[in-house]
């Protein structure tokens, strides 16, 4: 799977650009020193660059007239309009980045540039899609302009992988602390392991229903998995959970016992909503814990219905 690399440049209080819209100031404080080329090899590791519409214009008209920059690399640029002047290494694209960007990260070959702009960037990281962060720090406060970080983004733990300085510029490299964590789809070998975790999971969670009525449905659950759309996540090369879809509808997160509260559940739930431009659920009303961490996820109760086992269940949605 590809990896999704945030690589740009940041003022020294966090903004991408100033309130032109300009990005003059990204230059290091000695103007007499030449800038030390990092961009060529990492432009070497990637094969896709993503970014928005506004930094594609500002791309072809001001910073780069003459010839496009990105040769190499097949460039997807975001739109609010049907457009169909693609080129072999330009395409555009009206649909959701998430979605783009998921399906772009199945494929084989180098990794993604997420370019820009600020809103590309943001609807990424509010959905923790960004694997690596690579941070050019300029020495300079501009006091206002675009930010690169809204304060509706999530809080994401990083490790820091590598620093560089050079006149005055700090470059920071920062994965996703848990970045030897993959999710993929479910192929025929997993189902052994994706059982054991649904049938230990479905007794632990539902401690007001008999085992016996989750064991009886073992063989049967074990028979519709492998025909339904199944995301497993796989941690140090295990599998320690698994999401089950049916177009918009969740069938159930699944998340084995000794990684719950590490936040495996969110990081499926994260890569649905990735997939769906909705989601939907049922959910056992006396499960508290699910309720409440599916609330928290922007899902809200829309009605009540009694499933076989006669217990009561919300239906939940997203916003």
């Amino acid at each position: 799977m590809k990896k999704v690399i945030l690589y740009i440049a940041v003022s020294l209080d966090g903004y991408i650009a100033d309130n032109q819209g300009s990005v003059g100031w990204i230059k290091g404080h000695d103007d007499t020193v030449e800038l030390e080329d990092t961009f060529s090899p990492f432009f070497s590791s990637v094969d896709t660059v993503v970014m928005g519409r506004k930094t594609f214009d500002q791309i072809v008209t001001s910073l780069s007239c003459d010839q496009w920059p990105y040769t190499g690399a097949t460039t997807y640029v975001l739109t609010h309009h049907n457009e169909t002047n693609d080129t072999q290494q330009i395409r555009f694209k009206n649909m959701d980045v998430c979605q783009l960007v998921e399906e772009l990260r199945q494929g084989v070959g180098k990794n993604i540039w997420i370019c820009g702009g600020a809103e590309i960037a943001g609807r990424l990281i509010g959905k923790n899609m960004i694997d690596t962060y690579h941070l050019a720090v300029i020495p300079v406060i501009l006091g206002s302009g675009v930010r690169l970080f809204g304060s509706s983004a999530p809080k994401i733990r990083l490790t820091l992988v590598e620093t560089k300085k050079y006149n005055g510029i700090v470059e920071v490299i920062y994965d996703i602390a848990n970045s030897d964590v993959v999710i993929r789809n479910m192929n025929k070998g997993d189902i052994d392991q994706v059982m054991q975790i649904w049938l230990a999971t479905d007794v632990q969670a539902h401690d007001f229903i008999a085992e016996t009525y989750w064991k009886g449905q073992f063989e049967n659950v074990k028979k519709l998995i492998p025909a339904s759309e199944v995301y497993v996540c796989e941690k140090s090369n295990k599998i320690v959970g698994f999401i089950g879809l049916s177009e918009n509808y969740i069938a159930g997160i699944f998340v084995a016992s000794n990684f719950q509260s590490y936040g495996i559940g969110k990081r499926l739930l994260d890569y649905a909503k990735g997939l769906k431009p909705e989601l939907y659920l049922h959910v056992y009303q006396k499960n508290i814990r699910a309720v409440k961490f599916y609330q928290r996820e922007n899902f809200v109760i829309e009605s009540e219905t009694v499933d076989g086992t006669g217990e009561k269940e919300f239906l939940m949605k997203t916003l």
